[in-house]
């Protein structure tokens, strides 16, 4: 049983040593307005419709290339060389959300808080620029905020590793023991 406990113990520590040694992140944040060109045009959709729009645009592709066109080439170099990659790795750094009444954040997340701000600032001049294009020039966008650097850690919670630490630590002492390996003989 000591043995178990023992093992429930290092798995936890090991856990949140991992947990909080990891390197922090940090995310730039910038907000957008966006505004139908003209409330005579035909199309019926709101602001808040072309937000939802350009929130699943910017993780596209098409639109990583023309915020790496926008970026300087260290930004953009930090993104792997083949498309695919590219793209995932894109898709997981950037979140777009829109709000009803067409406020947009788009946020970019990197390890590095200065290139995150850098991407996060090429978006929004990409978005800005090319937002008539993306709409057939029934909306465009205006930048609110200028990217703000929000520093979080990977993982904020090390409870949670710590108890699935202590869990596997003291299954593994439970066989180790049952193995008789570390048994005391007398």
């Amino acid at each position: 049983m000591r043995l178990v406990v023992m093992a429930a113990l290092i798995g936890a520590v090991i856990a949140s040593s991992i947990t909080v040694a990891r390197t922090p992140r940090a995310e730039g944040q910038m907000r957008l307005l966006v505004v139908p060109a003209a409330p005579g045009i035909s199309d019926t959709r709101s602001a808040g419709d072309w937000a939802r729009l350009f929130s699943k645009l910017v993780e596209s592709g098409d639109f990583f290339s023309q915020v790496a066109s926008r970026a300087a080439p260290d930004v953009a170099a930090a993104f792997p060389a083949d498309d695919g990659a590219r793209r995932s790795a894109w898709q997981s750094a950037v979140r777009g959300h829109a709000e009803r009444d067409g406020l947009l954040q788009v946020s970019v997340a990197d390890r590095d808080a200065d290139r995150a701000s850098r991407l996060a600032q090429a978006a929004a001049d990409a978005l800005v620029a090319r937002s008539g294009d993306y709409s057939g020039g029934q909306a465009k966008t205006m930048l609110i905020d200028a990217p703000a650097i929000i520093r979080w850690p990977d993982l904020p919670n090390a409870a949670l590793p710590a108890i699935f630490g202590a869990f596997l630590g003291g299954l593994a002492g439970f066989f180790i023991g049952k193995s008789g390996k570390f048994r005391k003989t007398a």
